[in-house]
């Protein structure tokens, strides 16, 4: 978890891509050093290793993802990302068991080893930081969800700022990061406690008959994980349009639904509990994955790994903690304390959550400013192009005009130009369609006398 709090402030300052593809590649040589080992001090170092290069993947991929993708997009992909974790642990078992039954134990490490290794060659090679890195617009400019501001509405270079800078200005400073933060560690502990206990109760409280059995019972987790992952990021980017807290919120009440139901249902009721345990992963991976998500959008872009990497910290530390509580509820006060405990940590992250209900959601336009620098740009053009037509007409040269917003009014030529200039959307950028009609431009620059 340290490694990647670590990895995202470094991300911030450096290359995604390099990260990523050198975290990668080091993990997959720590594996296969790791098959080569036979003494015990061997295997705590590269295990150790190991886990220092894993941290550095989380924080790249979410700065990849925010760059190239728009905020009604974003969670749709996110969540494909964010299915790696069921897919991965899914495949690579079967993978690492038949090199170990076909070529030996040390094999289920080399091989895989080999491929994390031209994995890491190919990001390298196919993946770029962002659009603008070769030469594309910034993409939510590109989907018309944000307009270019100038650069006195921007905040200021990341260059320009220390890595303690940024992470104190964008990152620890903002109250709904530890929000964020906070309710991360419940979710976590709620996944950790229904991951490793489930298939206990399932045999100690009870009764199903053996360990092969209840692990049928809890195999739903991992396939509703996927799926729940999936659907939350395209409910917020689809329904919501890109709000992100209210789908964590309604999730987790889903969570306390599904443990009640795990709870209620009788032993006897075998694809009853499996459903119970199905919906638990479908609600608990989304808001996992969410959180994430969320942090990564209420941050300057230049500070987006850096949240991600304190987030998923913290998740960890919840994750890392919750055996021994749990562990301590379960011995000494049974197993009504334990879903009692679950069902209060879930709603301790819903109420964190609450004060940023309103979070993503979009304020009405204000269409009586001008914003977007490429429109003084085409006015400039035909301005010019009015004023060399008043000249090769010999006609009388238009008097001087106040510099407003570029002397921008649309009649120096004559009425014919300004209304084909107004009223012929056809003649405008696509991405400036208020500005299609001559009222939609009176909005911005005035009710002048001179308007057709």
């Amino acid at each position: 978890g340290f490694s990647k709090l670590i990895a995202g402030v470094l991300t911030d300052r450096f290359s995604a891509r390099v990260f990523m593809a050198v975290g990668i590649a080091l993990t997959g040589v720590i594996n296969i050093l790791f098959g080569f080992q036979k003494a015990l001090w061997a295997f705590c170092i590269l295990w150790f290793l190991n886990g220092i290069f894993q941290g550095f993947g989380a924080p790249p991929c979410a700065k990849l993802l925010t760059n190239w993708y728009s905020k009604t997009e974003r969670g749709t992909w996110w969540g494909f990302w964010n299915t790696s974790h069921n897919t991965g642990g899914f495949l690579i078992p079967l993978l690492s068991g038949y090199c170990v039954r076909a070529f030996g134990w040390q094999y289920g490490m080399i091989v895989p080893g080999f491929i994390g290794i031209a994995m890491g060659a190919f990001l390298y090679d196919r993946i770029r930081d962002s659009p603008e890195s070769v030469g594309l617009p910034p993409v939510d400019v590109y989907r018309g969800e944000e307009l270019a501001t100038t650069d006195e509405g921007k905040p200021p270079d990341e260059k320009k700022l220390s890595v303690r800078e940024t992470l104190f200005k964008y990152v620890l400073s903002e109250p709904n990061v530890w929000l964020l933060a906070v309710s991360y560690f419940f979710v976590y502990f709620v996944r950790q406690g229904i991951s490793s206990w489930s298939h206990i109760y399932l045999l100690d409280a009870k009764g199903v008959a053996n360990a092969q059995e209840a692990a049928f019972r809890v195999s739903g987790m991992e396939v509703g994980g996927l799926l729940g992952s999936l659907c939350s990021g395209w409910t917020s980017d689809r329904v919501l349009r890109g709000r992100r807290i209210p789908v964590i919120i309604f999730w987790l009440i889903g969570v306390i639904v599904c443990v009640a139901a795990l709870r209620a249902v009788p032993v006897s009721w075998r694809y009853a509990n499996w459903l119970a345990v199905f919906g638990i992963g479908f609600f608990i991976y989304g808001p996992q994955m969410l959180v994430g998500l969320q942090g990564a959008e209420i941050v300057h872009k230049s500070a987006v790994s850096s949240t991600i990497g304190l987030l998923g910290w913290i998740a960890y530390l919840g994750a890392s903690i919750a055996g021994y509580p749990l562990t301590t509820i379960v011995t000494q006060y049974g197993w009504n304390a334990y879903f009692i405990s679950l069902f209060g940590f879930a709603g301790t992250a819903i109420l964190l959550l609450l004060p940023m209900w309103r979070v993503g959601m979009k304020a009405r336009p204000d269409t009586t400013k001008v914003v977007v620098p490429e429109i003084d740009r085409f006015l400039d053009a035909r301005i010019a192009g009015a004023q060399a037509l008043s000249l090769t007409s010999n006609a009388a040269p238009q008097p001087p005009r106040s510099n407003s917003h570029a002397n921008s009014s649309m009649c120096l030529a004559s009425a014919a130009m300004a209304r084909a200039s107004c009223q012929d959307p056809v003649r405008w950028p696509s991405q400036f369609p208020h500005l299609a009609t001559s009222d939609g431009a009176r909005r911005h620059w005035g009710d002048r006398h001179d308007w057709v």
